[in-house]
């Protein structure tokens, strides 16, 4: 699944699949699913989370669902729990994106999804 689809469900957008808003809601929770599916990270630190990954790899990357889901949720975890003296964005407390990828782990499990881009060496 690619991050745009992923931000489309997130958006709540009509054109969202039923597999990206399985995902979203498998991050944020779904207390109306039956059974009840748990919030794991709010949904402003999710949100936020799945833009820099977004960023990270590519809107348009196809990345596997559980490494996507797995990069998310560790990401807005850190987000959650980022520490004071960050950068701030609206009402919401950041550090670097970089930095941040790198902490929370999510960085390594999305970098096979990576976009790289190579300079041509003389």
């Amino acid at each position: 699944m690619t991050p745009a689809a992923t931000i489309l469900a997130r958006d709540e957008s009509a054109d969202a699949t039923a597999a990206s808003v399985t995902l979203w809601k498998s991050i944020v929770g779904d207390p109306d699913a039956d059974p009840v599916i748990p919030e794991r990270v709010p949904a402003d630190y999710a949100g936020a989370a799945l833009a820099m990954v977004a960023r990270y790899v590519g809107e348009s990357t196809d990345v596997d669902d559980h490494a996507l889901r797995e990069g998310v949720i560790r990401l807005g975890g850190f987000l959650t729990h980022a520490v004071p003296g960050v950068r701030q964005s609206g009402d919401m407390e950041f550090v670097p994106a970089d930095n941040a990828m790198i902490r929370s782990g999510a960085g390594p499990i999305l970098s096979p999804w990576r976009v790289r881009r190579g300079t041509v060496c003389e």
